[in-house]
């Protein structure tokens, strides 16, 4: 996946998976360039069986993150990630199309057709010890996060067991139930479409 940041001039991109569960994966892409090239991440097409993307047994609290440092508000890059017919579980948060650290704009992203489950603290892989307790790290606050990301579109996905813990049995102490989105939508996030979504347990 990493290799893509070098990639060159296409047209697409297919990140496909074959079916099964990876436990651990976590990705950070900063200020990566594609120059508008769409890169999808999907099952293999025409395979059988679930594609599982699993934070449990692993050290990242997020699948999978983008940001872009250079720029300003003004700045858009079409970014143009598409997320399809995953199952992503076991993590704090899932995934961030931009968070604090963004500067520019992110732009045309596509999350359609996952399984998004078990989210937050309740199931943060990443656990620091404190006073004799082992506790779950928790700075969890969204399982789709839109921060200075636009045209976005978030549709046919499935959310479920979205759930914080109470701050006090974090690590952190920060961010207990009330902190916790499925969607998190802010920041000179415009233009995004949310549709035909199911929350169960949030």
């Amino acid at each position: 996946i990493m290799e893509l940041a070098r990639a060159g001039n296409y047209t697409r991109i297919d990140v496909n998976f074959l079916p099964g569960t990876y436990h651990g994966l976590a990705v950070t892409w900063q200020d990566v360039d594609l120059g508008g090239t769409p890169v999808h991440f999907r099952p293999a097409p025409g395979s059988n069986g679930k594609v599982i993307l699993d934070g449990s047994r692993g050290r990242y609290t997020r699948f999978f993150t983008v940001r872009a440092t250079k720029g300003d508000d003004s700045t858009r890059v079409p970014s143009r990630l598409h997320f399809e017919n995953l199952t992503i579980r076991n993590y704090c948060e899932a995934i961030s199309l931009g968070d604090g650290l963004s500067r520019a704009i992110l732009v045309g992203n596509v999350i359609s057709g996952n399984v998004i489950e078990n989210i937050g603290s309740k199931y943060d892989p990443v656990r620091k010890e404190r006073a004799g307790r082992l506790l779950r790290n928790g700075a969890c606050t969204a399982a789709i996060r839109l921060q200075r990301s636009a045209g976005n579109r978030i549709a046919g996905n499935t959310f479920t067991n979205i759930e914080n813990l109470p701050k006090e049995d974090t690590f952190r102490g920060r961010y207990g139930p009330t902190y916790l989105h499925a969607i998190y939508i802010a920041h000179l996030a415009g233009d995004n479409e949310s549709v035909d979504n199911n929350f169960t347990r949030f």
